[in-house]
């Protein structure tokens, strides 16, 4: 599927402000889009296992003391 002619005058504008084509445009836009993606994947983890390492923190306070006296 094509697509819409709003979107590529849209391409077709900005190419002409940054001197360059379509493509290079097109191509931009999706390379950030990735980069967003996995900014956002990467956030998600760090996330998770700072969750999951403050709960095997709190887990193991116990046996920790203990050990410690």
């Amino acid at each position: 599927k094509a697509l819409p002619q709003s979107l590529i005058e849209f391409a077709d504008q900005k190419a002409r402000e940054s001197n360059t084509n379509r493509s290079k445009i097109v191509a931009d836009i999706l390379a950030n889009a990735a980069l967003q993606e996995q900014d956002r994947l990467a956030a998600e983890g760090y996330r998770f296992y700072a969750e999951e390492s403050q709960a095997f923190a709190e887990s193991s306070m116990p046996a920790v003391s203990e050990a410690l006296g």
